[in-house]
């Protein structure tokens, strides 16, 4: 099961609108008449929640699914399995600081005024990054 039939399975009054557009009741919240629309985008879909404006996380969350759960787990490739073991703890701190900066500046451009799709790889590329350094520190 792919994650959007995976994330689509566990909606109520779910209806496909169009090719790739569906709409239904927003799970964070007590929604009667479907509000949520959620449009699949190459490889990646996006949630809106038109009555209360509840967030993507929120909505993930309410359906018990978390960020990990769309993302496919790949061992890094083998250049960077050597360098991690070698990053300090002061380096994993500078990788994940700049991460976490170019994600935010991403973010902010993403609700203003939307992203190229070389803008949107490289988010992808630092979510990745960051989820990396968590593995690092977090097993070793």
């Amino acid at each position: 099961m792919t994650p959007i039939e995976n994330f689509l399975a566990r909606l109520d009054k779910l209806k496909q609108v169009g090719n790739g557009d569906w709409v239904a009741c927003c799970p964070a919240h007590d929604d009667k008449h479907p509000s949520l629309s959620i449009s699949e985008k190459g490889e990646t879909f996006v949630v809106k929640c038109h009555s209360h404006h509840c967030g993507g996380i929120e909505i993930m969350e309410s359906v018990g699914l978390t960020a990990s759960d769309f993302y496919e787990k790949v061992d890094p490739p083998v250049h960077m399995r050597s360098v991690k073991r070698r990053w300090s703890p002061r380096q994993i701190c500078e990788l994940g600081g700049e991460s976490m900066s170019n994600v935010a500046l991403l973010l902010e451009r993403l609700m203003t005024t939307g992203l190229w799709d070389d803008e949107i790889d490289l988010l992808r590329l630092e979510g990745q990054m960051l989820i990396t350094l968590f593995d690092e520190v977090n097993h070793g």
